[in-house]
């Protein structure tokens, strides 16, 4: 996956959709997506994304690869869709969001879509934290996967308001790579 990535011109690009990812280190995402600077809003469903939220929280060791060695320095808008905050833990949230704020490039809005484990006291800790912080009220388990993709609020109604005005990846399948 992260040849294929990196021998893509998407330099350009302002949002991409991941689906179902499966495990990626911190060091991959690195590898794998560190040329996407101008990325603005990422969506990733499916879990575990807990290597995601550390390579968002560090600065790469290999700052001459890396240019400015801080994975997607232009992302604004995070969409967290089917994740498990049992294994997330809110902190681990609330310290990649302080380490963004604390270089200025913090990210403004974060969409929490089916998610479990996830609750309304958790959305107040969050939103002492970041200036918008949405979530669809899913409160139950994901009993099926059929269940999972019935959701009535989904990552691709919020990135609906981007038409053809910006240039999108609105689906990359990591599993068939």
């Amino acid at each position: 996956m992260t040849s294929i990535c990196q021998n893509l011109f998407l330099g350009n690009l302002n949002v991409l959709m991941l689906r179902d990812v499966g495990i990626i280190n911190e060091s991959a995402w690195f590898e794998t997506f560190a040329h996407l600077s101008s990325l603005q809003t990422l969506c990733v469903r499916g879990q575990p994304i807990y290597g995601l939220l550390g390579a968002l929280s560090r600065v790469s060791r290999s700052t001459t690869e890396y240019r400015s060695g801080i994975l997607l320095p232009s992302l604004q808008k995070l969409v967290i869709e089917d994740a498990d905050f049992h294994l997330l833990t809110v902190g681990e949230l609330l310290t990649c969001i302080a380490f963004r704020e604390s270089l200025h490039i913090p990210i403004h809005e974060l969409h929490v879509i089916r998610c479990v484990h996830f609750n309304e006291a958790t959305v107040k800790i969050l939103e002492d934290s970041i200036a918008l912080v949405t979530w669809d009220g899913f409160t139950g388990c994901w009993s099926s996967e059929e269940d999972s993709e019935s959701s009535s609020n989904t990552s691709e109604e919020i990135l609906s308001d981007y038409g053809t005005e910006y240039e999108t990846l609105e689906e990359f399948d990591c599993q068939s790579v």
